[in-house]
């Protein structure tokens, strides 16, 4: 029988984090972080990462676990998120996911054999589609233009050099150990882009071009990585004079808001989520995970 695990997902700047540490206070809960960016050390503010306090506060996993420069798959962020879960189940505590990567729970719950790394970066749907056009047409013919999993990851393929349709045919997933049963919060869309827009001026406030300096300087390889994330991309391209610090705040409010757009089709699209209001979800979630544990 496959276990069920509790998710709190939904796009860039609707409160997970907040929420899930509400929720730690009234139950023996630890978190896992799925994020593209969380799990690497040094990348604190450009991926929000939970605070200093919350941290303590509330056991974390899958946060600062590899260096800015090194390699990630699928595979491997598959496997330990599921290592993670497991401990934290073996304590009798109640894991948590917490975050916007669809990609990655789409991993844990099919769990690749392939361990070709992987660059989770925030490309336009768009984009990655014509790539796959021009590159894999054969795939091209089989994929839904709106399926933005499995069209970011063949993207990601394609740049790597490999023809996706060839390498999904020589790979199949690993017996699903776990299904996530998503909830979201549901703002309305100005809400949120108000929303992410305030956090990204936080951000520019609290340090991201000098957390961008400091990660090059410590890791200059990670240039890449950082190329392909939203903020530091734009960091990068203002340190190098590029553009300005006003055009360089417009464009991370933008790119935040369509990816948060692209963040919340696809986890609307899953048969596994639950919408709700964000003024009711913390009680229906706290009442759903009471039933669940504490009921006899």
């Amino acid at each position: 029988m496959i276990d069920t695990v509790f998710a709190l997902v939904g796009p860039t700047g609707s409160g997970k984090t907040d929420l899930s540490i509400r929720l730690a206070k009234h139950f023996p809960i630890e978190i896992v972080s799925i994020d593209s960016l969380q799990v690497f050390k040094g990348l604190d503010i450009g991926s929000a990462k939970p605070t200093r306090e919350q941290l303590q506060t509330t056991p974390h996993h899958m946060i600062d676990v590899l260096n800015p420069n090194e390699p990630i798959s699928a595979a491997w962020y598959a496997k330990e998120s599921l290592n993670c879960i497991k401990e934290i189940k073996s304590r009798n505590h109640i894991p948590l996911l917490v975050g916007g990567a669809g990609f990655y729970f789409k991993a844990i719950t099919n769990p690749p054999r392939s361990d070709i790394p992987v660059n989770t970066n925030h490309r336009s749907n768009e984009d990655a589609w014509s790539l796959i056009s021009n590159k894999d047409p054969k795939l091209a013919q089989t994929i839904h233009p709106n399926d933005i999993y499995r069209i970011s990851r063949a993207a990601d393929l394609i740049e790597q050099g490999f023809v996706p349709s060839v390498v999904w045919s020589q790979t199949q997933s690993a017996t699903p150990q776990v299904a996530i049963k998503m909830f979201m919060p549901h703002y309305d869309r100005q809400v949120l882009y108000n929303r992410i827009n305030k956090r990204v001026l936080h951000m520019l406030e609290t340090g991201l071009i000098h957390e961008t300096e400091t990660i090059l300087a410590s890791y200059p390889e990670s240039r890449l990585r950082l190329m392909k994330a939203i903020g530091y991309r734009e960091s990068l391209l203002f340190l190098s004079g590029k553009i300005s610090k006003e055009r360089m705040v417009e464009l991370v409010q933008q790119k935040s808001r369509n990816y948060a757009k692209r963040q919340t089709t696809w986890f609307k699209n899953q048969s596994e989520t639950t919408v709700l209001q964000p003024d009711v979800i913390e009680t229906h979630l706290s009442n759903y995970l009471r039933k669940i544990y504490f009921t006899s």
